[in-house]
């Protein structure tokens, strides 16, 4: 299992995410957590987010998930086309769903087991990956859903990591007082958790131990 997460686009050393991805060069980038924003604003979210990546070097196509609603064999054979997988920030609870209604959820961890293979993202891309959502919905909202998308709230992460990565963490963010709240929470509660700081970034490898 590889995975590059960041509390804000791909941390504040660039040379990081090429470093570890070696000759991966092959992205599609999931920009589903901003499905409630107007088609043109998440336009320009999904344009400015495609610029960073390319301009380290990475072939990036968008891959909306809602084209896969209750369709992953169609998501299987597109998936299999990339390298790395970016899933970009926003609010995690559509996120989640959109993950579950079009299959992506249960095909993510096969494919982690591929050794040139590679999850990656940011704030919201690295949230969902804990054990569990609860407390989320202190800071962001957990209800509102966009048209196409199943209106049940689901509590559960993907699992893929035994903790919570918390981002924004003491950054100069608009959460990140909230995240400091949710963080304390997460230590009163016994929950384990890891913040990230914008600019920082966690780096999980199978074959190595986690770095900072």
């Amino acid at each position: 299992m590889r995975l590059f997460l960041s509390s804000v686009g791909v941390g504040s050393d660039q040379n990081q995410l090429p470093s570890f991805l070696g000759n991966t060069r092959n992205t599609l980038v999931i920009n589903n957590a901003m499905d409630l924003l107007s088609p043109q604003s998440r336009f320009q979210f999904c344009t400015d987010g495609q610029s960073y990546l390319e301009a380290i070097g990475l072939k990036v196509t968008e891959l909306d998930l809602r084209k896969y609603f209750r369709n992953p064999s169609d998501l299987k054979k597109t998936l299999a086309s990339a390298n790395l997988i970016w899933v970009r920030g926003g609010n995690v609870f559509v996120l989640r769903r959109a993950m579950k209604q079009s299959g992506f959820d249960q095909l993510l961890a096969p494919l982690l087991n591929e050794p040139n293979w590679a999850y990656g993202g940011d704030s919201a891309g690295a949230l969902v990956l804990g054990p569990s959502l609860r407390g989320i919905e202190s800071i962001e909202d957990p209800v509102t859903v966009p048209p196409e998308y199943d209106p049940e709230v689901i509590w559960d992460g993907l699992g893929l990591l035994p903790y919570s990565v918390l981002p924004h963490f003491q950054s100069n963010h608009p959460a990140s007082a909230d995240v400091g709240r949710l963080a304390r929470h997460f230590e009163e509660s016994h929950r384990p958790y890891q913040t990230l700081r914008d600019g920082e970034v966690l780096i999980v490898d199978k074959k190595a131990p986690p770095s900072y």
